[in-house]
C-alpha cells in the first residue's frame, strides 16, 4: 500500500469509528497508525501521536471528563514534528470543543505548544490572530485547521 493511500484510509477509518461511537475500532486504528509510522515512516510519527491525543481528548469530552481532555490537548501540542504539522499546522477540533466549554487558558497554552512543530510563516499568520480572538472572548475562525488529518462533520465553522 502506498504511503498516501494509507494516510487517507487511516484518517477516514479513525473518523468513521469516532463518528459511529466505535471506541474499540478507533483505538485499534489509532494503534495501527502509530505502528505503521514508527516502523515504516518515522517522519510521519508526529501526525499519529498528535491525532492519538486529539481523539483521546474527544473521547474524554464525550464521557464528560474535562480534566483528561485538557491533558490530552496539551499532550497533542507536544507531539513530534512531521511534514504535515510543520506546514499545515495542528488539527484544532479538540481545541474548539474545549473553548466552547470555557477552557480558554488551556487552549492558549496549547497554541503556544504548537509553535514547536509549526514552522514560519503560517504559524505567525494564524496563532497570534487566534490567540487575540480567544483573549477577547471571541470564537476564532480556525478554518481548515478543524479538518487536517481528520474528517469531523459537525465541527465546521459557523
Amino acid at each position: 500500500m502506498e504511503e498516501q493511500e494509507f494516510y487517507v484510509r487511516i484518517a477516514k477509518a479513525c473518523a468513521d469509528a469516532y463518528r459511529n461511537g466505535d471506541h474499540d475500532e478507533l483505538r485499534q486504528r489509532l494503534n495501527e497508525w502509530l505502528d505503521f509510522t514508527i516502523v515504516t515512516h518515522p517522519e510521519q510519527y508526529g501526525d499519529a501521536v498528535y491525532m492519538d491525543h486529539t481523539y483521546r481528548g474527544h473521547l474524554a469530552l464525550d464521557a464528560g471528563d474535562i480534566e483528561t481532555a485538557r491533558l490530552e490537548l496539551l499532550k497533542s501540542g507536544k507531539a513530534p514534528s512531521s511534514p504535515v504539522l510543520k506546514s499545515f499546522g495542528p488539527n484544532l477540533s479538540l481545541g474548539k470543543r474545549m473553548l466552547e466549554l470555557g477552557e480558554k487558558e488551556t487552549v492558549l497554552k496549547f497554541l503556544d505548544l504548537c509553535k514547536s512543530f509549526w514552522v514560519l510563516p503560517l504559524r505567525l499568520m494564524h496563532i497570534p490572530r487566534w490567540k487575540k480572538s480567544i483573549e477577547a472572548g471571541e470564537a476564532p475562525n480556525f478554518g481548515g485547521n478543524l479538518f487536517y488529518l481528520m474528517d469531523m462533520p459537525g465541527l465546521e465553522e459557523e
